[in-house]
């Protein structure tokens, strides 16, 4: 190697070398930083994972930082392991039911792009139909309601969002809404000139209302009702959880039948046994699916096993309940694929995890 050098190098630059490498040999040498080992692997192995036809910018709450990852040993092994990952990847099989399996999520096989429904059929949104309905995508992916004298002001619209995709919405009032995978939100196409601008939603969105004092901004989840006039905040309402409701900044009045809360920013309500609870939010695991990952700081398994499952539509199956609770610290950039993220987890909890042609499974 030496003598390779030595054609390159002046006698100077050799002996320098000769020296640098000696004392490196003398020292300690410093650890090598796993999360951006980590991070060029991942770079230098795209996936293909699904993504949406919607390329929007996100809004603007504080921002979480990039790819982090707890563990710090277990990132230095995922990184040393990168080459076996790649080179003996997760090879998927038939799903195979069981006695005692537990189903958490259940992913939609028909699952197609972002839809409307038209007639009480969903229709594709950049169809001739949701045209008609006064229903147009934008150049960078945001949906827009056009205004149409013709339409009354009771005339509502329901808003699909399948597993894996996201969604940008402008409202007739200049609220925009940011809708995650697995979600719907109903709308009027027109908001009334007096009383409540009101809309119904169903799993989660991120909600950037524009201001009017004379008419209150109103998501109704079913058990909560969240009321503003003007403000940041995200609701999430997915059927089978608590909804809670985070507030970014502004302030919002949270009900549940007769009970009510007043949130300041950075606070987070959840309905609990029919109560609602105000507590300290953790910004970054509620904005982080707007940036484009998941983020997980303490939750359990089932919950995160759960997200994967809803973004990549994939049942999630527990055949032992030992594992749903296990508590875990963990982020990653959704355009992973899923098997990268399952190689990952396995590094990091005594649960079995393995992917199958229509479900991950938990051993």
């Amino acid at each position: 190697m030496e003598d390779h050098l030595s054609e390159n190098m002046t006698d100077q630059e050799l002996q320098q070398l000769r020296a640098d490498i000696h004392r490196a040999l003398l020292e300690d040498a410093n650890v090598p930083d796993a999360h951006e080992a980590f991070r060029l692997f991942q770079q230098s192995h795209p996936d293909n994972s699904q993504s949406s036809i919607f390329h929007h910018s996100a809004p603007t709450p504080p921002s979480p930082r990039r790819i982090r990852l707890y563990y710090l040993g277990i990132a230095a092994a995922a990184a040393c392991l990168a080459a076996l990952l790649v080179v003996q990847p997760w090879h998927t099989e038939p799903l195979v039911n069981k006695p005692g399996e537990l189903l958490v999520y259940k992913a939609n096989p028909q699952a197609g792009g972002v839809s409307v429904v038209v007639a009480d059929k969903p229709v594709a949104i950049t169809s001739t139909q949701a045209q008609q309905q006064g229903i147009v995508v934008g150049n960078e992916g945001e949906i827009h309601i056009t205004p149409d004298t013709k339409i009354s002001d009771e005339d509502r619209t329901t808003l699909l969002i399948p597993q894996g995709q996201l969604a940008h919405l402008l409202l007739d009032d200049g609220t925009r809404v940011w809708l995650s995978a697995d979600s719907r939100l109903v709308f009027p196409r027109r908001f009334a000139q007096s009383g409540c601008r009101e809309v119904a939603l169903v799993g989660e969105g991120f909600f950037e209302v524009a201001p009017d004092a004379n008419r209150p901004f109103v998501v109704d989840c079913g058990k909560v009702r969240t009321t503003v006039l003007g403000t940041q905040f995200n609701v999430r309402a997915f059927e089978g959880e608590n909804p809670c409701v985070t507030l970014v900044s502004g302030r919002v009045v949270v009900a549940h039948g007769n009970s009510q809360l007043a949130l300041q920013p950075h606070q987070q309500a959840t309905l609990e046994n029919e109560k609602l609870h105000a507590a300290e939010a953790n910004m970054e695991t509620v904005t982080s699916w707007l940036h484009g990952e998941f983020y997980f700081d303490g939750q359990t398994l089932r919950q995160l096993l759960i997200e994967l499952g809803r973004w990549y539509n994939k049942d999630v199956v527990f055949a032992t309940t030992s594992h749903l609770n296990d508590r875990l610290h963990f982020s990653c950039m959704r355009s992973t694929n899923l098997s990268s993220i399952l190689a990952q987890l396995r590094l990091i909890c005594d649960a079995e995890i393995s992917e199958h042609e229509n479900a991950i499974v938990v051993n």
